[in-house]
């Protein structure tokens, strides 16, 4: 809550004069009784807890939960007057998913920074169920154990490296299986080793198992 908190506050006393090389245009904070009018009651001040980040192409939403220990941000990408796309239908549409990802990830990054933070792009892809500190505890712990024991010839068997992930990552979803929650992360990792771990048996077979779960052949 203390950090969620925090997040807030930076954005309010340091407002970004650029996100996601997008040059700020206006940052409108709901808070502002001057622009918006004095607060109705305790009750009223709670959903405005709102700040708004407008650029040429883009508008950045940020809004705290009330009551969890979280916040939600939402990424509007505006129709750009200078684009010009080449692609039509289903492909636009994949192209425009594509960098909506990609600037949710900045800005991810960008918002965690304001505490200190920073994850790796395997690590973002983790879900948002997961607590911040499990997911740093992935980025700094399990994935550097996870690469040095895949450098092993020996650790090929895909029961044994699924049994260990599950033991280490437990406490991402207590009570559930860990793997579906981290199956993509360890699918990009798995990506991103592949010229050090070109000839890791282990690599291989993880990848396998990650990029089918995936319904990627």
């Amino acid at each position: 809550m203390r950090l969620k908190d925090q997040i807030m506050a930076s954005l309010r006393e340091s407002p970004p004069g650029e996100v996601a090389g997008n040059r700020v245009l206006e940052v409108v904070d709901y808070l502002d009784q001057e622009r918006f009018g004095p607060f109705l009651s305790d009750t009223d001040r709670l959903p405005r807890n709102v700040i708004q980040i407008k650029t040429p192409e883009l508008v950045l939403t940020i809004r705290p939960s009330g009551t969890e220990p979280k916040v939600k941000f939402y990424c509007q990408i505006l129709p750009s007057k200078s684009a010009r796309h080449e692609s039509v239908g289903p492909q636009l549409l994949e192209q425009i998913r594509a960098s909506a990802t990609s600037l949710a990830a900045i800005v991810y990054n960008n918002l965690l920074a304001l505490i200190g933070v920073h994850l790796s792009p395997e690590v973002l892809q983790l879900p948002d169920i997961v607590d911040l500190e499990q997911k740093q505890l992935f980025q700094e712990t399990t994935a550097p154990k996870l690469k040095k024991r895949l450098e092993s010839p020996q650790w090929d068997q895909l029961e044994s490296m699924l049994a260990w992930l599950t033991e280490r990552t437990a406490q991402m979803t207590p009570g559930s299986d860990p793997l579906p929650a981290i199956r993509q992360t360890v699918a990009a990792y798995c990506r991103s080793w592949q010229t050090e771990l070109t000839f890791s048996p282990g690599r291989k077979a993880l990848a396998g198992w990650a990029e089918t779960r995936q319904g990627v052949e």
